[in-house]
């Protein structure tokens, strides 16, 4: 018996792997004010969860505060209009999954908290939009920022009303969002989320291979 019939992803860590392009701007946007990376925090993925501010003060040599807002914007320029996305790729056994909820007609959902502009040119770039249904990101609605449990929200009261859903993640924070919404929650543990943190929220299956879901859409 299939248990879910729709499906909503996370993006980073969950349906591709994003970090190295994502540190690319982070290391640009520290040369630009005269530091660099440390090897340190640049070889754990999980620090690309902190804010800029976090990183900013992580660089070496810490730069004047007054270089903060350059930081923050060489940083969101270079990896919205500069980069291509030489790096970024679907995670092992994502392309084959989707293709097979795509053939049993099942409505797939993007839900990350990904600005939308590269997001779209990620998708535009790779040609992976037509793999699903939507996408919704935190700046959804002009004017206002939304959180993860607010698009999830949106999306279930809208296009999957009377589905059936899970929310796949590799974040703690997915699977709080999911509880929020009264949904049950994949777990993956091959992106670059804190394992431990996603394990203690204890999501309602957790998965080291997207594979592993198959079953639950059959």
């Amino acid at each position: 018996m299939m248990i879910y019939n729709a499906a909503v992803f996370d993006f980073d860590g969950t349906i591709a792997y994003t970090s190295k392009d994502v540190w690319s701007s982070v290391e640009y946007a520290a040369k630009c004010v005269g530091s660099i990376v440390p090897q340190a925090v640049r070889c754990d993925d999980s620090n690309l969860g902190l804010g800029t501010f976090e990183l900013f003060n992580k660089l070496q040599p810490v730069p004047p505060i007054s270089d903060y807002d350059k930081f923050d914007k060489e940083i969101t320029v270079h990896y919205r209009t500069v980069s291509m996305y030489h790096d970024t790729c679907l995670y092992h056994g994502i392309e084959d999954f989707i293709q097979m909820l795509i053939s049993r007609s099942i409505p797939r959902y993007i839900v990350t908290l990904k600005p939308k502009e590269p997001l779209e040119r990620i998708l535009k770039i790779k040609n992976w939009g037509h793999m699903f249904d939507g996408w919704y990101t935190p700046d959804y609605f002009d004017g206002c920022i939304c959180t993860k449990e607010e698009l999830l929200r949106i999306l279930l009261d809208t296009k999957l009303q009377n589905y059936r859903c899970v929310y796949i993640g590799d974040s703690y924070t997915d699977v709080i969002a999911a509880r929020k919404n009264h949904i049950d929650s994949i777990g993956v543990t091959y992106g670059d989320g804190d394992t431990d943190k996603l394990v203690n929220q204890k999501p309602t299956y957790i998965f080291n291979n997207i594979s592993e879901a198959v079953s639950l859409f059959l």
